[in-house]
């Protein structure tokens, strides 16, 4: 059975939270949160952005701010 702290990790992860929010809010290393998540079987997100779907927003005129936003 998971503890508590692993249960709200996972959750906060789903909803997007980033790993190194999520070791802001509990007071944990980085390192522990991602490997409460990895032990969980949750698959991580992968931190690659897709350099043509920069360069398109760009071409429509969205600002650096707008595209960060768009991609996460």
């Amino acid at each position: 059975m998971q503890s508590e702290i692993e249960e709200k990790i996972k959750l906060l992860y789903e909803q997007g939270y980033s790993i190194r929010n999520i070791s802001s809010l509990t007071g944990l290393s980085y390192g522990k949160v991602r490997n409460v998540l990895i032990k969980s079987g949750v698959k991580l997100r992968s931190n690659k952005v897709d350099e043509n779907k920069i360069i398109e927003f760009a071409k429509q005129g969205k600002s650096a701010r707008a595209i960060s936003k768009e991609l996460h």
